[in-house]
C-alpha cells in the first residue's frame, strides 16, 4: 500500500450509511502501517488511534490475551487491506496526550472497525470523554460479544478483582467499593482498599459502600493518600460509561 495517498475531500454522510452512532464528517484516507489492532500510520507519518476502544497489548505477560493482542492486529490490517481505502472520522478531542489523532475508521459500505473488532471479542470498549459518538454502539456490540464468549471473553482472567492489581496499564477491574471521599470538582472511591478511582466530574449514580463494580480504564501507578489512608493504584475516569454496577 502507498504511504503517500491522502484525499482531503470531506464527505459528510448519514449514520445509517457509515457505520454506527451519530452523523460524522468523513476524510477518505490510505494506511500505510498498522501498529497493532487500534493504532496505524497514515500518510505523512500521521499516527491514528481508534477512539472508544482499546485493543490488548502484545507484551501483555497474560497468555490468552497477548495471543488475543496478536489476533487484534491481524484483523485490523486485513480489514484495512480489504476495505482501502477507508474513511477517517475524526473525534471530538482530536489528540491524544502522544499527539496521536483520535478517530474511527469506516468502510465505503459503512463498517466500522472499531464496532467490527468489538463483535469479534479482540478489543474493550471504553469511553474517554468528550469522545463519546459511538458508545452506546460500541458498548452493544460489547454485550454481544460477552454473550458468544469470544475474543478476551473467552476466559474469565480478563476480569480482575482489585486486591489482585499489581501493573499500571489497561485493566478490566472489579471489587466492592470499601471507602468514598468526597472533594470539590471529583469524588474518590476505593475499590477493596486497593485502587482508588478518581471520578471527575462527579458520578450521577449513587457509589456506596458495600457495592460491587465493574470498571475499566488505564491504572496508573501513583499513590493516593487522604488522611490515614494510601492506595498504590489511582484510576482517573471522567466518563461513567466505564462503570458498571453489579
Amino acid at each position: 500500500m502507498s504511504a503517500f495517498f491522502v484525499s482531503v475531500v470531506v464527505l459528510p454522510t448519514k449514520s445509517s450509511a457509515m457505520g454506527c452512532g451519530p452523523v460524522l464528517a468523513n476524510k477518505l484516507v490510505e494506511v500505510s502501517y498498522v501498529y497493532d489492532g487500534d493504532t496505524v500510520k497514515i500518510a505523512q507519518r500521521q499516527k491514528v488511534r481508534l477512539a472508544g476502544i482499546n485493543t490488548p497489548e502484545l507484551d501483555s505477560t497474560n497468555l490468552v490475551i497477548s495471543e488475543v493482542a496478536a489476533q487484534a492486529t491481524v484483523f485490523t490490517r486485513h480489514w484495512i487491506d480489504q476495505n482501502a481505502p477507508v474513511y477517517l472520522q475524526v473525534a471530538q478531542d482530536a489528540k491524544d496526550n502522544y499527539g496521536r489523532t483520535l478517530g474511527y475508521f469506516v468502510s465505503g459500505s459503512g463498517e466500522d472497525l472499531g464496532e467490527a473488532l468489538i463483535k469479534k471479542g479482540l478489543a474493550y470498549a471504553v469511553t474517554v470523554a468528550p469522545n463519546d459518538e459511538k458508545q452506546q454502539c460500541y458498548a452493544r456490540a460489547e454485550t454481544l460479544a460477552r454473550k458468544a464468549r469470544v475474543g478476551v471473553w473467552s476466559s474469565k482472567s480478563v476480569v480482575l478483582r482489585a486486591l489482585n492489581i499489581n501493573s499500571a496499564g489497561f485493566q478490566l477491574i472489579t471489587g466492592k467499593i470499601t471507602r468514598v471521599f468526597h472533594f470539590k470538582t471529583a469524588d474518590a472511591v476505593v475499590i477493596d482498599d486497593s485502587i482508588v478511582l478518581m471520578i471527575k466530574p462527579k458520578p450521577s449514580m449513587p457509589l456506596r459502600i458495600g457495592r460491587s463494580l465493574e470498571v475499566r480504564g488505564w491504572v496508573n501507578k501513583k499513590p493516593f493518600r487522604y488522611e490515614d489512608f494510601t492506595a498504590l493504584y489511582v484510576l482517573h475516569l471522567n466518563n461513567i460509561a466505564n462503570i458498571k454496577v453489579l
